[in-house]
C-alpha cells in the first residue's frame, strides 16, 4: 500500500489530481483497500481545489468503509472550512473530532485560533488558547503569533502584549 500511497501522492502534489483519482479507481478495482494515508491524500488534494463537497463526500465514504478518522484528518477538514472563513463548518467538525474520541492537537488549535482570529473574534481565541493550555498543550508560535496579530489588527494592542 505505502507504494500506491507515494504514487498517489506525488501525482496530487504535481497538481495531477484527476491521474492520481484513476490510480485510485484502478487500485480499488484489483481488490486493494484504501488506508488512511490514501484517504488522507485526496482529502488534502480536495481541501486545497476548494472542493469542499468532494472532500465531505470522501469522508463519509471513508467511516462508511471503516476507517477511523484521525486528529490529521480532521485537522485537514477544519483547515479547509477555517480557510474559507466558515468557521461555523469548521467549528462543528472540531466538535465532530472531540464526539468521536479524538483528541485536539496543537496544530488543531493553531487552525483554529489563528481563524478566530482573523475574523476578529479575539475573545473565542483566547477562549480556545485556555482551552488548549488546560488539556495540556502547549501553544506554538503559530498560536502565539496568531494572537498577537489578531489583537492589533482589531485595535487592541495593549491586550496583545498582557494576555
Amino acid at each position: 500500500m505505502y507504494t500506491w500511497n507515494s504514487f498517489m501522492y506525488s501525482l496530487c502534489k504535481h497538481g495531477r489530481s484527476k491521474e492520481a483519482a484513476e490510480f485510485f479507481d484502478s487500485m480499488t478495482s484489483k481488490g486493494l483497500k484504501p488506508d488512511i494515508v490514501t484517504y488522507s491524500t485526496f482529502l488534502h488534494e480536495y481541501a486545497t481545489e476548494g472542493c469542499l463537497a468532494d472532500m465531505i463526500n470522501l469522508f463519509n465514504s471513508m467511516e462508511d468503509n471503516g476507517i477511523v478518522a484521525d486528529c490529521n484528518v480532521f485537522n485537514i477538514l477544519i483547515d479547509a472550512y477555517a480557510k474559507r472563513g466558515m468557521m461555523h463548518e469548521a467549528m462543528l467538525i472540531f466538535t465532530e473530532m472531540q464526539e468521536q474520541g479524538v483528541s485536539p492537537n496543537v496544530f488543531t488549535y493553531a487552525i483554529v485560533t489563528a481563524a478566530l482570529c482573523r475574523m476578529g473574534s479575539l475573545s473565542d481565541a483566547m477562549d480556545k488558547l485556555n482551552e488548549m493550555i488546560a488539556m495540556g498543550l502547549q501553544p506554538n508560535k503559530v498560536v502565539y503569533h496568531s494572537l498577537i496579530q489578531g489583537f492589533c489588527t482589531h485595535g487592541d494592542l495593549v491586550k496583545a502584549f498582557l494576555k
